[in-house]
């Protein structure tokens, strides 16, 4: 799997974020088909190009983080939380708690102090 970044930062509410294209191969399509579509055989069978039809698994609920600059509370889908430290600006960029960020939306976070790296596992 090959991800791309523009490289180019987008402004917008004060957060910043970069774009990613991500252009699967052939393989890596194949592969996600094979492993994640459901073929309805004979069912969704299109009669012109002789394909199945494919349904994909059910996709996960969208998570809806909510922080307001200064304040040490979050709400995560409605349900208020404590954040360590509240979110601030700097240099016209929003800094948040990417820990807590991360782990509301289902990811593991680990930091390896000898390394002063972080790792986030999705």
């Amino acid at each position: 799997m090959k991800l791309e970044g523009t490289g180019k930062p987008r402004k917008g509410s004060g957060l910043m974020a970069y774009g990613i294209t991500y252009r699967p191969t052939r393989e890596e399509v194949k592969n996600f088909i094979a492993s994640h579509c459901l073929d309805c055989e004979e069912e969704g069978k299109d009669r012109r190009s002789g394909h199945g039809l494919f349904i994909l698994p059910n996709q996960p609920e969208p998570v809806k983080i909510t922080m307001k600059i200064g304040e040490k509370t979050a709400t995560v889908n409605g349900k208020q939380m404590q954040l360590d430290v509240a979110p601030f600006t700097k240099n016209d960029r929003t800094m948040v708690p990417i820990r807590f960020v991360a782990e509301a939306l289902g990811a593991n976070v680990d930091y390896i102090p000898k390394e002063q790296r972080v790792e986030i596992i999705l």
